[in-house]
């Protein structure tokens, strides 16, 4: 019986090669890349279907990613007021980074 695999989606970082990721982490840091210094917050994340991206940014800082997070006050796309939410901006790929360093 074959071995189950998860499958595997490439995310492109300017001045690297493509690197496989599961769909779960492609699906949050293709976007996030792409974005560029602008970033993204929970909100933008959540409409396009990462919904609890905290523990998925956790995931990724431990593979190498640098992304940084600040709080925002933000008014979504209703017109609601939320405070203090996440923004993510993604600042360079370090694969050389060991896991001690990703949650500094």
């Amino acid at each position: 019986m074959p071995k189950y695999r998860r499958k595997r989606t490439n995310v492109y970082i300017t001045g690297h090669e493509p690197i496989a990721l599961s769909e779960r982490k492609a699906a949050l840091l293709q976007p996030l890349v792409d974005a560029g210094s602008k970033g993204l917050n929970t909100l933008a994340l959540n409409e396009i279907g990462v919904l609890n991206p905290s523990k998925t940014i956790g995931e990724l800082k431990a593979i190498g990613m640098s992304i940084t997070c600040k709080r925002l006050d933000v008014i979504d796309s209703f017109g609601n007021f939320h405070p203090n939410v996440a923004h993510y901006t993604f600042m360079a790929y370090e694969p050389d980074k060991l896991l001690e360093d990703a949650y500094a």
